[in-house]
């Protein structure tokens, strides 16, 4: 199996299994970029706050 695949397969999973969570609070300046059939496109600046 090709690299690209595993890393598909994983993050693919990993999205079925819930791992993959963001905390949106570490952005700001949040604004709509795009949208169309497939979803909206956002453009933010990461303010480096972690929350651990």
């Amino acid at each position: 199996m090709s690299k690209s695949m595993t890393l598909q397969k994983w993050f693919e999973n990993s999205l079925k299994e819930n791992i993959i969570k963001y905390d949106y609070s570490v952005y700001e300046n949040v604004e709509v970029i795009g949208k169309g059939g497939f979803g909206i496109v956002y453009s933010a600046n990461f303010n480096g706050k972690r929350s651990h």
